[in-house]
């Protein structure tokens, strides 16, 4: 479990890059993106080892389990957008087909992941 921890610290750090990249004027959106996007990556790998590690616990419902290792696993979706930025894309119309892929992470990150973690503090103040 430290290591899934290190992970979502590191993926505050990508995440965080590519916000600064895009506020300062640094590089477009879509470079920014692949940096926000690997950073949820590495948060939705905490979020798949944390709930897996839940499974045989009798203390968070079974199904916000699951839904939080499938949403997990959906941010992870996100990783691929790595030779984006080794390529150092930044444009949409240059991108191989293969990144936009990688754009399903982001399904996980504002979608999955919200209902997740409001579906845990709901069940965290009914307890």
């Amino acid at each position: 479990m430290p290591i899934a921890l290190a992970l979502a610290l590191v993926g505050a750090i990508f995440t965080l890059i590519g916000s600064i990249l895009i506020i300062f004027g640094f590089t477009d959106f879509v470079l920014a993106g692949w940096y926000s996007g690997i950073g949820y990556a590495l948060i939705g790998l905490w979020l798949a080892a944390f709930c897996y590690s839940y499974l045989r616990s009798e203390a968070l419902p079974h199904n916000l389990v699951i839904f939080g290792v499938v949403a997990g696993a959906c941010m992870a979706v996100g990783l691929l957008g790595i030779p984006g930025i080794i390529a150092g894309i930044d444009s949409l119309e240059s991108m191989p087909w293969y990144l936009y892929v990688a754009f399903f992470g982001w399904l996980g990150t504002y979608i999955l992941y919200p209902i997740w973690t409001i579906w845990l503090g709901r069940v965290l103040m009914l307890k």
